[in-house]
């Protein structure tokens, strides 16, 4: 699965299905000291956005039922309007 700055994705969590814009990729260790890729996901919260942190191996996005759904344009678009 390619996952790409400013992609929309979604997955399952222990709070249910969630959505958010990818805005960083990055690589860091792990609590196993591995080197593995990090991605951050902006979600709109109740009252403010929220940035998550997921581990990006493809194990871990397939566990979580990671899916790409579109480019950022609408959701930062969205955040324009809830922050104005």
């Amino acid at each position: 699965m390619k996952v790409s700055i400013g992609n929309t994705i979604t997955w399952s969590s222990a709070a249910g299905v969630m959505v958010g814009v990818v805005t960083n990729i990055e690589l860091n260790q792990n609590a196993a000291f591995q080197t593995v890729p990090w991605i951050d996901v902006v979600v709109q919260g109740k009252t403010r956005p929220n940035t998550i942190r997921l581990c990006a191996t493809h194990q871990n996005l397939v566990m979580l039922k990671v899916e790409v759904l579109q480019c950022m344009s609408t959701f930062f678009k969205e955040l324009e309007n809830i922050s104005a």
